[in-house]
């Protein structure tokens, strides 16, 4: 489950058609299939809209970071009698920062992502920039780990 925006929806209904017109099986992209500018520009359009949602994410993990470290630090210099709150409060704050890094890994990759596509949907024929979009929609696997093995075949 993700607590932040996807481009996947988006891009799904980009190559495949919207959800009450999309057609049953395969898709078949082929030289016949028109794709109306305007549809490329609504494609660009809302994925600059989730790329911009996801800064906003990213600054206020960056900021939850810093105020943990200066609750931390404030609590080790003024609390240092004290070394169960210390302990605690150091734990705490270990363990929440390894997890907003751990999640501002997912929202850089998400926001890479989106960028490439951007750039691609700027770049490309909209039919070509649809059979392209087709293969990175099938071959992407979210749970992937940036340098990690691979789960699928590129």
């Amino acid at each position: 489950m993700r607590l932040y925006p996807t481009i996947d929806p988006i891009l799904n209904e980009f190559v495949n058609g919207p959800p009450g017109e999309r057609p049953v099986g395969n898709v078949l992209l082929g030289p016949r299939d028109k794709i109306d500018p305007k549809t490329v520009t609504r494609l660009d359009a809302r994925l600059k809209e989730i790329r911009r949602q996801l800064e906003v994410y990213f600054i206020i993990c960056v900021a939850l970071i810093v105020v943990l470290f200066l609750t931390q630090l404030h609590i080790v210099l003024f609390h240092l009698d004290q070394p169960y709150l210390v302990t605690g409060a150091v734990t705490f704050c270990g363990m929440t920062t390894s997890g907003l890094i751990f999640y501002l890994a997912g929202l850089w990759r998400e926001r890479d992502r989106t960028g490439t596509i951007i750039a691609l949907a700027l770049a490309l024929d909209p039919t070509e920039l649809r059979g392209v979009l087709h293969v990175l929609l099938k071959n992407y696997d979210p749970t992937a780990r940036p340098h990690g093995k691979r789960t699928k075949n590129v």
